[in-house]
């Protein structure tokens, strides 16, 4: 008998099931994963989650077609509509188009920049198509958390919806550290 040729077969299917393992060990360590949030940071996150997904289904349509009336009734709309909800610290909402051109703001005359394309976190969502969040720092020591949100129409990034918030506000009135929100992932 030929023992040395089913050793080499056993040895060979010993390799090839390692390699599997080991395969998916490393895939499954390279998916990236929220931390474990704490019960503010899961609730602030569920709040503007919520916030989120009413913006985008609202404004999608309007956005793609470069509707600047309606989106500025939009606006307006769901700007009395998230403070009511207590939203803490929502300065600013603006909108872009996909070449990060504004198209509106709320309230009027809080943003007069006319394109964000030199900002990384705006590049960045139009980019990837996800949610990027980011804090901003004036020269004055004021901290802005913004949270720039792809707009999608027939599975294509046609702008950009910026929620501006009050760091300072954002934080002692939801108890999240700096840290947390900027961990947060709100594309899950």
């Amino acid at each position: 008998m030929d023992y040395g040729g089913k050793w080499r077969d056993i040895k060979q299917l010993g390799l090839q099931i390692a390699s599997v393992i080991i395969l998916a060990v490393v895939f499954m360590g390279c998916q990236s994963q929220e931390p474990s949030l704490s019960p503010a940071a899961t609730s602030l996150k569920q709040n503007l989650k919520k916030i989120i997904d009413n913006f985008s289904l609202a404004l999608g349509k309007p956005i793609a077609d470069q509707d600047k009336k309606s989106i500025n009734l939009k606006l307006e709309e769901l700007f009395k509509r998230a403070n009511s909800q207590e939203v803490p610290g929502l300065l600013d909402i603006t909108v872009l188009d996909h070449k990060a051109l504004r198209l509106a703001s709320h309230p009027e005359g809080t943003n007069n920049v006319q394109s964000f394309s030199n900002y990384r976190t705006v590049r960045k969502a139009l980019a990837e198509g996800k949610i990027v969040q980011a804090r901003l720092f004036f020269q004055d020591g004021f901290r802005l958390y913004v949270i720039c949100v792809p707009t999608l129409h027939k599975h294509e990034v046609k702008g950009l919806i910026i929620l501006c918030f009050d760091a300072t506000a954002v934080n002692n009135q939801s108890g999240v550290t700096e840290e947390e929100f900027l961990a947060i992932d709100f594309n899950r």
